[in-house]
């Protein structure tokens, strides 16, 4: 037989923790995808700003008793980044813990955790998505684009699309690689970046899988080795299927966070609070956060 006092914890504020506990364990059961793309920091501010510098540029040769020149540094471009709030809740009656309603008290406090989690895969996937028409770099034009201006030198811009077909293929993806590899920075050197994984919506799963797993070369019946298992520096470390990626043909190159500029800054970290009401013996469980996310450059 159940009785009340066998829960104690499902009654009254003691159920509360109880509630935490099965958010938590929620939370926890698959792991996020946007932080394997994004440099997570926290904030203590209201807003946070970065602005990206360029350095020197390359030596000069000098004759003998010839008067060395100077450079100078400069700075790029800024953003600011404004942190927004971000908060669900459930309510539980008194009478629903009565009944015996356990299960229904669970699964509505577990939908609480997985809504918190598709907001923030959706919200932070949207810096992605929005990469050709929407999400803009600190340099006034979108994240993704061929016109990107090189400070250090006016007039020049430099590209982060793709050439060739938007499809994902052999040779789609070495034009990719190659121009990856031979990016510049603000002060138009080269730039040793780590390599990239391909990160591609579910649709190009088996795309991407062959292409870098396949012994051989998988768009052709002839006898070639497969040379992005035999490229330099180890070959393509490995690709992200991103299931929040809304374009089911879209694919990229993403070198690791820390070489990146896509930054989430936690002005608050997800916490639950609970409370109850004692005149309608409602408790109330929610969840919060504060955030805010973007891109502060291209490269990477």
């Amino acid at each position: 037989m159940i009785f009340r006092g066998n829960f104690s914890h499902f009654f009254g504020e003691t159920m509360l923790p109880a509630l935490h506990h099965i958010i938590k364990e929620e939370w926890g059961s698959v792991p996020e995808q946007w932080s394997q793309r994004f440099r997570v920091e926290t904030s203590d501010r209201d807003i946070e700003q970065t602005s990206s510098l360029f350095g020197l540029g390359l030596f000069r040769q000098i004759d003998e008793g010839d008067i060395i020149t100077y450079d100078n540094p400069g700075q790029g471009y800024k953003k600011t980044f404004t942190h927004t709030r971000y908060g669900l809740g459930v309510k539980i009656t008194q009478d629903t813990v009565e009944d015996n309603k356990f299960g229904l008290i669970e699964r509505n406090v577990r939908a609480l955790a997985r809504g918190q989690k598709e907001t923030l895969e959706i919200d932070m996937a949207s810096t992605i998505n929005g990469g050709f028409t929407v999400t803009q770099t600190p340099d006034g034009v979108y994240l993704f684009s061929a016109s990107h201006p090189v400070p250090k030198k006016p007039g020049s811009v430099q590209s982060n699309l793709a050439t060739g077909a938007q499809q994902l293929s052999v040779t789609s993806l070495e034009l990719a690689m190659t121009a990856y590899e031979t990016m510049v920075d603000d002060t138009g050197l080269q730039i040793n970046l780590p390599m990239p994984d391909v990160v591609v919506a579910p649709k190009n799963r088996w795309n991407v899988t062959e292409i870098l797993k396949s012994p051989m070369r998988s768009d052709t019946a002839n006898n070639t080795t497969n040379a992005f298992r035999q490229a330099g520096n180890g070959g393509l470390p490995g690709y992200m299927v991103w299931r929040y990626l809304t374009n089911a043909d879209d694919w990229f190159l993403m070198a690791p966070p820390a070489q990146t500029e896509l930054i989430c800054f936690w002005r608050r970290k997800p916490y639950t609070k609970g409370s109850v009401d004692d005149d309608t013996e409602v408790a109330k469980t929610m969840r919060r956060y504060r955030k805010s996310h973007g891109a502060a450059h291209y490269l990477g």
